[in-house]
């Protein structure tokens, strides 16, 4: 333990503590990192993981898997002379070093029911237990941790935060329902029924497919269930540019004989994190740029390869990047399977879902839906999917919904 102690307060001893901290500004959870890397150079490491918790209680998560360089750590003063401060390595050996329990408020006789046992609704349940309201969880999956756990791969993020999450689920009182699907076994509407409130924390779970001949071929995968299910095969072709397209390219690598990404525009546009795509880089991942799927090969229904068509870049479009528009040059990359990560989409089971908007849940600034008592977060609202976004728009949820509930909330959000 004295080793870690001496290295957190190693590298908190280098941050400048601004008054006007951009860190901060940048943190999505605006935890207050000057405050924290001082209590960690006073030798105060409890206390600045006190401070830390009462922002996140994920620090073991978003220490690793949040894109740093892009929020807290891209703003770091220091950086702009030397290396930045290694803010998410200080918040992750804090948590993994202190977090224990959770202290629960005083039963109020309030009830919610949090569909999805994601980050978004574990943050959103915690924050609840802390008020003293029940909460009852659903989940479709067997496990909880949503796309934490089947969608970061273990050589990015062992999941041993996720378990000791989901065991203070349970120290704080919370009923966890696993392997239940709402919207099938049980519906919407019987969850108003039963409960004050309903948070929806589903994530995105729909697939969007490439729309081309012969995707429905055995052979072809979509990426969310690539991760989960990771099949070995000679060659696969992982069609994509995002970060989740990375990671199941980065999966392939270690389960094939060789890995080949297809990206239809130039490197400038790809989407994927700069230090995500240079670790795939270094770890042997062929990329095709300006190449667009537009068939898949088969021989009796079996995947042998996938037909691309060139790009060329053309004009700006509105988000800023290039444009691409198809050449008569077609070419054929031979593959046993090909992994289609090119995003998710709403998806709800049965007829009752709130009203949407771009592809995402609607709501209001505190997080209410089109359906009374109905609430929601994480990727089904948000278009920035982090891990850091997901978490914040529980905890919002859970201050709203004791809010409406005529809770006392202190910390609720403005």
């Amino acid at each position: 333990m004295q080793d870690v102690n001496d290295s957190i307060i190693k590298e908190a001893s280098r941050c400048y503590c601004c008054k006007n901290a951009q860190c901060v500004k940048y943190c999505p959870l605006g935890v207050d990192i000057p405050e924290i890397m001082r209590l960690v150079k006073d030798g105060k490491e409890y206390e600045a993981y006190r401070l830390l918790s009462n922002s996140t209680l994920f620090g073991a998560i978003c220490g690793v898997v949040c894109p740093h360089s892009h929020q807290c750590e891209g703003h770091c003063l220091k950086g702009l002379t030397d290396r930045a401060v290694a803010i998410g390595q200080v918040e992750r050996m804090l948590t993994e070093q202190y977090q224990h329990s959770l202290t629960v408020g005083t039963d109020c006789g309030k009830s919610v029911a949090i569909v999805g046992a994601g980050v978004s609704g574990i943050a959103c349940a915690l924050n609840l237990r802390k008020l003293g309201i029940a909460v009852t969880m659903y989940e479709k999956q067997h496990l909880t941790g949503g796309v934490v756990r089947y969608g970061i791969p273990d050589f990015r993020l062992k999941k041993d935060a996720l378990d000791k999450l989901t065991a203070m689920l349970y120290q704080t009182g919370v009923t966890l329902i696993t392997s239940c699907e709402v919207g099938t076994m049980v519906t919407l509407p019987q969850l108003l029924e039963e409960f004050d409130a309903v948070y929806l924390a589903t994530g995105l779970q729909g697939n969007v497919k490439l729309g081309i001949v012969g995707e429905q071929c055995n052979g072809v995968v979509f990426g969310a269930d690539y991760l989960k299910n990771v099949q070995r095969a000679k060659h696969v072709v992982v069609v994509g540019g995002g970060n989740s397209a990375i990671d199941c390219a980065r999966t392939a690598l270690r389960h094939s004989q060789k890995t080949t990404l297809v990206y239809r525009r130039t490197v400038n546009e790809i989407p994927a994190y700069p230090d995500e795509l240079q670790a795939a880089l270094d770890e042997g991942l062929n990329i095709e740029y300006l190449a667009q799927p537009i068939e898949i090969l088969n021989n009796q229904g079996k995947v042998t390869g996938i037909k691309l068509c060139r790009m060329q870049p053309s004009e700006v479009q509105s988000d800023g990047r290039k444009g691409v528009v198809a050449t008569n040059n077609t070419f054929d990359i031979q593959c046993d399977l090909v992994v289609v990560a090119i995003g998710n989409n709403l998806h709800f089971a049965g007829d009752t879902a709130p009203q949407s908007i771009n592809g995402r849940v609607a709501v209001d600034k505190d997080m209410h839906t089109s359906i009374d008592r109905v609430y929601a977060g994480g990727d089904v609202v948000n278009t920035v999917n982090t891990v850091a976004y997901a978490i914040k728009q529980g905890m919002d949820a859970a201050n709203s919904i004791a809010y409406d509930l005529g809770i006392s909330c202190t910390n609720k959000a403005d």
